[in-house]
């Protein structure tokens, strides 16, 4: 579990698959060394530690990823947004990043402006006081970006190889929905993770946050975590939400109803998915004394089948 997080107050909603049986069991931090993918010392090299350097195979599988999870997103409806990587504070604020969080995101002070955490900053932004209409919901949208994160206060085999990163890419799905089934689409964007997780042939459990472990913003949410079978550990590699209209209200983000009232709307969003872990997964659960396995659905985007 992340730091902070205390697995005995989540419910475990479900539990998909069978646990990989490895033959070998190593580290993902190894493989890509013995496969020359991801280079985490040149990483702190260039910039520093949590910033590596991806190469090869370790390129192309991370591009695939990214191109397969975005082409996922427009056959269920969701319209690609390729976000500004900065933002204001006006839009820290808005989707309650700031002042709660303002730590753990890199400032540009002579500018003002901070690296986004998540494409759901800017995302969620492009509707920052703006009036919607009751049929336009729900507006579905999906990007790809790098995101940052200072972490401080990570330390441990918790944070070794991919598993903490203070940059990282991820593609983002956010909903802005009618109040009135907000919650169902919770549940279907929840389902949509889960279908991207079972494709790519990863075992997978869903966890109900308790409120403590619930970010301040979010009403409810759900949190997806692959198996590691060299680490033997849950690895979080999505979390979904329901921000109800927290958002809303600091965004001034408002429908006009039927009976031609202005409320506002409910804000959703979810990881689909954060690709560290995802890569860190795919390396360690597939691999054999031959090579690594490249999952099926990934191919076409990658141009191989194996990893050796």
């Amino acid at each position: 579990m992340p730091a902070g997080k205390s697995e005995a107050d989540n419910i475990i909603v479900l539990e998909y698959g069978e646990k990989p049986n490895l033959t070998q069991k190593l580290p993902h931090w190894e493989l890509c060394e013995k496969y020359n993918l991801i280079d985490f010392e040149l990483g702190v090299k260039i910039t520093g530690a949590g910033f590596p350097v991806y190469r090869g195979k370790g390129a192309r599988l991370q591009r695939a990823l990214i191109n397969w999870f975005l082409d996922k997103g427009r056959d269920a409806g969701f319209e690609e947004i390729q976000p500004p990587i900065l933002v204001n504070e006006a839009s820290g604020i808005g989707t309650g990043q700031l002042p709660d969080k303002e730590g753990q995101m890199y400032h540009l002070e002579v500018d003002n402006l901070y690296a986004i955490p998540t494409g759901e900053v800017p995302i969620t932004n492009i509707y920052r006081d703006v009036l919607v209409k009751e049929e336009e919901l729900p507006i579905k949208n999906c990007g790809h970006s790098p995101c940052f994160r200072r972490e401080a206060g990570s330390y441990g085999k918790d944070v070794r190889g991919l598993n903490r990163l203070h940059q990282f890419d991820k593609v983002e799905i956010v909903q802005i929905a009618n109040p009135t089934n907000s919650y169902s689409k919770l549940e279907e964007m929840s389902t949509y993770v889960q279908s991207l997780l079972k494709e790519l042939g990863l075992q997978y459990r869903v966890l109900l946050l308790c409120g403590g472990d619930t970010g301040f913003a979010s009403a409810m949410t759900y949190d997806m975590e692959v198996w590691s079978a060299a680490q033997e550990r849950w690895l979080e590699v999505s979390s979904v939400s329901n921000f109800e209209s927290f958002q809303a209200n600091r965004l001034k983000l408002r429908y006009k109803t039927s009976a031609g009232n202005n409320a506002y709307v409910h804000t959703l969003n979810g990881s689909a998915l954060a690709l560290p872990r995802i890569v860190a997964s795919i390396l360690e659960n597939f691999q054999t004394p031959e090579g690594i396995i490249v999952p099926e659905v990934l191919r076409p985007y990658c141009g191989f089948e194996i990893i050796n």
